[in-house]
């Protein structure tokens, strides 16, 4: 009995550490006005030259005593928890999807605390979050908690903690309409890239459409300079003929290529015929493929283009993809309560160590209309950050849903599996460089260059004319010319950009760069993506203080200087009334 009763009060003080700041005032407060109640009533007993106990208390004054000691404590409780916390959320979902994704974080052995955290916005359903995080090939300890259809949804491992924002902000659900709206109008996967801007063709002879010659084939370089290690994106620039056995020879094999795939290091049939290695991981940049000999020059690659397969009648009846006015409202309050609850449970440290914000295809490609939405929902959720986190960090930009096109398939299926599951596709950013629409423009140039660099790459290997997907290939290169390369750069002028003149004093976005990637349900329908995560991290410590957050920050402190000294003067003065009481 009394083993019970001891461990029972040796709990006690180990369950108030455990409660919140609120609570623990709460109670202290409650301690100090019990104390000082008990206090005043022995002193009034024991002096004989006090009013007489019962000529200076009354039952209403006990009552009232009594009533303010138990009153007081929760009133200041409640202050105290709206002025720390704010009001009750109004977002059930969001709190349950929360206190899941910790707890589950928890029983990982895992802490926000000590492991840097990465936003993850514009996602179009669990669905295709699963299907992100499988393509990463990521160690991970937590994977979608909770599971099922919630607004957030949690992966982490070790090394970082990736919150998806499922049902909060503009991008997401921008993304999801993306997905409904095609999901009802296609009834296969063989729809084009850009469908409304195809007219019907005729049912007469069906057009051959002749690609231009491809550029004449780089000079062999010195082994020594493919033994480097290309870093980065997988490009194209370095494709370097009959150097496929001398590489190997000079001991710089596709182990040594991390960062950007380079054509330069792909070797034709190597990737079937070996696993790449795991420091095969980067931009896929065309630098990393040799090829064999080649002539001087070759004819011109012809491609027909086949209404059966590649070209659709416009779809002029598909539904307009937008977010409707109320919605809006709505999803930037739901993220900005994501964010509060980020800067409470990651407090004093910064919010978020880096943003990944997914761009739909599907939404990229449905129309200008739905590329102004696009711009809108973009920076509608980074201001919203930047607002409630005060906080820059990376942002980078995911195009996602390209498995949906059979041309970009084809290009994977020829780079390689091994290369596409451990590279990235597209264009890095400077995070020195403000990311003015001119500075964005030149980026989406450099990134949509690098499907062309990749066809023309792969229609220079040996037999490649002949090989039946050069269509698609061909297509894909049209298409990017034509419609992707112009909507994507208008995307992220409008959603990234930063003008001084428009914007004032606002902070410029910290943006990382714009890569593309296929985020399919099944294995050869993902590809870039797990280097684009990986990257996520490297840049963890690229963060700064908003000019606002600095501000703020200089405003408490000199509301803090002031409390000081009127608190000094304050006691300065009690203590001479006192002194001057006593003599």
């Amino acid at each position: 009995m009394f083993t019970k009763l001891f461990a029972k009060l040796a709990a006690i003080p180990r369950r108030l550490f455990a409660l919140s700041l609120p609570a623990k005032v709460a109670w202290l407060l409650a301690v100090f006005l019990v104390l000082c109640v008990v206090t005043v009533w022995i002193a009034f007993l024991r002096d004989p030259n006090l009013v007489p106990w019962r000529h200076s208390w009354t039952v209403w004054r006990l009552l009232v005593v009594l009533a303010l000691v138990v009153a007081i404590p929760p009133v200041v409780y409640r202050a105290l928890r709206l002025w720390l916390e704010g009001e009750d959320s109004r977002f059930a979902d969001i709190d349950f999807a929360w206190k899941a994704g910790v707890d589950e974080l928890q029983r990982g052995g895992l802490s926000l605390q000590e492991i840097p955290i990465f936003l993850v916005l514009g996602s179009a359903g669990e669905a295709q979050e699963r299907a992100l995080f499988n393509a990463s090939r990521l160690g991970l300890r937590v994977r979608e908690a909770p599971a099922g259809p919630a607004a957030l949804h949690w992966y982490a491992s070790p090394d970082a903690v990736f919150l998806v924002c499922s049902d909060a902000g503009l991008l997401s659900r921008l993304a999801a309409l993306g997905e409904k709206t095609t999901s009802a109008s296609l009834s296969t996967d063989r729809a084009p890239m850009f469908p409304q801007a195809m007219e019907p063709l005729p049912a007469a002879p069906r057009p051959v459409v002749s690609a231009p010659a491809p550029p004449p084939p780089e000079p062999v370089m010195p082994v020594a300079a493919a033994a480097a290690s290309p870093r980065g994106t997988l490009m194209a620039e370095a494709y370097l003929p009959q150097q496929a056995a001398t590489s190997a020879q000079s001991g710089g094999g596709r182990g040594a290529i991390r960062g950007t795939m380079m054509a330069s290091s792909y070797q034709p049939g190597a990737a079937a015929a070996s696993p790449a290695s795991a420091a095969n991981s980067g931009t896929l940049a065309v630098t990393a493929l040799p090829v064999a000999p080649i002539q001087s020059s070759l004819p011109p690659v012809t491609a027909t283009i086949r209404s059966t397969e590649e070209v659709r009648p416009a779809i002029d009846s598909k539904p307009s993809i937008h977010v409707p006015p109320h919605e809006v409202i709505e999803q930037t309050e739901r993220l900005e309560y994501v964010c509060r609850l980020l800067r409470r449970a990651r407090d004093p440290l910064c919010a978020v160590n880096g943003v990944m914000a997914m761009l739909s295809f599907d939404v990229i490609r449905a129309g200008a209309q739905e590329g102004v939405e696009l711009q809108r929902a973009i920076r509608g959720d980074l201001s919203a950050l930047q607002r409630v986190l005060q906080v820059r960090c990376p942002v980078t930009a995911l195009v996602a849903g390209l498995e949906r096109e059979r041309g970009f398939l084809e290009l994977v299926r020829r780079v390689g599996s091994d290369r596409a599951a451990a590279q990235r596709f597209g264009k890095g950013f400077d995070l020195r460089v403000p990311p003015t629409p001119e500075e964005l423009e030149s980026l989406t140039a450099h990134a949509c260059g690098a499907f062309e660099d990749w066809v023309y790459t792969l229609f220079r290997e040996k037999g490649a004319i002949s090989k039946p997907g050069n269509t698609r290939l061909y297509g894909l290169l049209c298409q990017v010319r034509r419609h992707l390369q112009t909507r994507l750069a208008e995307i992220l002028s409008g959603g990234f950009g930063y003008e001084p003149a428009q914007h004032g004093d606002a902070d410029p976005i910290l943006f990382s760069g714009c890569y593309f990637a296929a985020t399919g349900a099944q294995e050869d329908r993902q590809a870039f993506v797990k280097a684009v995560l990986e990257k996520l991290p490297r840049e963890q410590e690229s963060i700064q203080w908003t000019r606002r957050a600095l501000a703020d920050d200089r405003r408490s402190l000199a509301i803090g200087y002031v409390g000081l000294v009127v608190a000094g003067v304050a006691g300065m003065a009690l203590a001479g009334m006192i002194v001057g009481q006593i003599l």
